[in-house]
């Protein structure tokens, strides 16, 4: 990680957050008790390494509020053990093009697996699935379980704390996290796999530099429950 770069995000009002470094490349703003911004702010990233500026922009979008978390008892799993398993209920907001990128933390712990990346094309899995302004279905719903190395479900069991978030996104940033996905699972293709090429940045390099990532600000909204 880099440690020596000048980090900072300036929201479209004027106000500089100069983020500072933490160690392993990692820099971190504190928030004042302003806050971060309002929804339909725009900020720009700025990144300046060995006198070379590095700059990408994002708008905060909305997010919708989780209603609930469910639990229900499956049998007969083809695709996993028979137990408990979770949904969570959120309502995508009226008007085509919102984006979201759903987390899932098991206690306390992020669940990572590219099988495990829930983004929603408003309360759908694409563009093409074509629902708005409704419940997000249920593939949507269901991903909030775990998937094991070997591709199966696995249930919960009584005690277990589960943390969902919302993250807002653009729909760049969607469609970056969209060609990641496919890309990481790209090997399962087999003889079918694509060529791989990194998802295209919207961060924008000096003359003869290359980035590679995406700059996205998001609203959260979090529910949590322990399993019953």
């Amino acid at each position: 990680g880099i440690v020596d770069a000048e980090v900072r995000v300036v929201r479209s009002d004027g106000k500089v957050m100069d983020f500072n470094p933490s160690g392993s490349g990692y820099f971190v703003w504190q928030p004042d008790s302003s806050g971060i911004g309002v929804i339909g702010d725009t900020y720009t990233l700025e990144v300046v390494v060995n006198g070379d500026p590095y700059t990408a922009s994002s708008v905060l979008k909305r997010v919708p509020l989780i209603d609930s978390i469910g639990f229900e008892f499956r049998t007969d799993q083809i695709f996993g053990d028979d137990g408990i398993y979770a949904n969570f209920y959120a309502r995508d907001f009226v008007g085509v093009g919102d984006a979201y990128w759903i987390k899932t933390f098991v206690n306390g712990q992020y669940l990572d697996k590219s099988t495990e990346l829930n983004i929603a094309f408003d309360a759908g899995l694409d563009a093409g699935t074509a629902v708005d302004g409704v419940v997000f279905i249920l593939p949507v719903r269901d991903l909030i379980n775990r998937i094991g190395d070997d591709g199966l479900h696995q249930s919960y069991t009584e005690g277990d704390s589960l943390r969902v978030e919302i993250h807002s996104m653009s729909l760049e940033a969607f469609d970056f996290m969209k060609i990641v996905r496919d890309q990481i699972n790209n090997s399962q293709n087999g003889i079918f796999a694509l060529p791989l090429a990194n998802a295209r940045t919207n961060i924008v390099a000096p003359d003869g530099k290359s980035a590679v990532g995406f700059f996205n600000v998001a609203a959260v909204s979090t529910a949590e429950r322990v399993v019953e």
